[in-house]
């Protein structure tokens, strides 16, 4: 892991409602992606009706009122990929 990354845990995202939690400065200089740990392959944070999904177990659900969208965490040959704090 190189310095401008920034290991999370699933319970440390659990419920955590990003867009409250980051100021337009610390967007500008963090990204929330998932890599794979074996391949080191990164996935963009999903969106959904232009909002961040949250981690839900091992689903992303769309908070957002009337969608309730709800995705798989994303896999990298089978394996499912960890949430990072990257800087960008």
């Amino acid at each position: 892991m190189s310095d401008k990354e920034m290991q999370v845990s699933e319970a440390d995202l659990k419920g955590v409602n990003l867009k409250e939690t980051q100021t337009k400065a610390q967007e500008s200089e963090m990204s929330l992606a998932f890599k794979c740990e074996v391949c080191n392959k990164t996935y963009d944070w999903p969106l959904c009706c232009d909002e961040p999904m949250e981690l839900e177990g091992d689903n992303l659900v769309c908070k957002v009122e009337g969608c309730g969208k709800s995705i798989p965490v994303p896999e990298c040959d089978g394996q499912k990929c960890k949430p990072f704090i990257a800087k960008t």
